[in-house]
């Protein structure tokens, strides 16, 4: 019983660990994550600006080519892979439902006018 419960488990960590894999090169490949690092390094991180004509100016999102729905889409693939990296490193998952509704209430609260 013990073997195959053994085997059962390596067969399911080297699934997770496939897919993972698979997932993580998708996400390195994706064409929207070379606009995030941009956005994350010179605008996040701090605003770099360039000399123009005598002027300054910021980097431009609007030319990194990423759109709303590329945000959406990235941050589900990341989704995934934490789920399956929880998976394999203390066989645990996440509650992105639960997630989603606090992080919804609080920009709610965050956003509502004062009462004062």
């Amino acid at each position: 019983m013990e073997l195959r419960e053994r085997d059962e488990r390596r067969f399911q960590f080297d699934e997770i660990l496939t897919r993972t894999n698979i997932r993580f090169f998708a996400l390195e490949s994706d064409p929207a994550l070379q606009g995030f690092l941009t956005i994350r390094d010179k605008v996040s991180a701090h605003s770099e600006v360039h000399l123009v004509a005598d002027k300054y100016q910021f980097v431009d999102i609007g030319q990194l080519g990423i759109k709303w729905a590329d945000l959406k889409r990235v941050i589900d693939m990341m989704q995934s892979l934490v789920e399956d990296l929880g998976m394999l490193i203390r066989n645990s998952g996440f509650a992105w439902d639960s997630l989603d509704a606090q992080l919804a209430n609080a920009s709610a609260d965050f956003w509502q006018p004062s009462s004062a």
